[in-house]
C-alpha cells in the first residue's frame, strides 16, 4: 500500500503525521507528502492510496 498526500502547506505536516499514525500505528504504508498551490474547495488534504488485496 502506498498513499500519496497533497496539501496546501507545510504547515499541517505534524498533525497530518499524528492522524495517519493513530490509523495506521504499526507499520504504516509508504507514503510522499507533497505541497501544492491551493486548490478550489474546502479542504486542505487530499490523498491518493493504492492498495493490493
Amino acid at each position: 500500500m502506498k498513499c500519496n498526500v497533497y496539501c496546501t502547506s507545510v504547515k499541517h505536516f505534524a498533525a497530518f503525521n499524528a492522524v495517519y499514525a493513530r490509523y495506521f500505528p504499526l507499520d504504516p504504508p509508504a507514503r510522499i507528502f507533497v505541497c501544492t498551490p491551493e486548490w478550489f474547495g474546502p479542504f486542505d488534504v487530499e490523498i491518493d492510496c493504492t492498495a493490493m488485496i
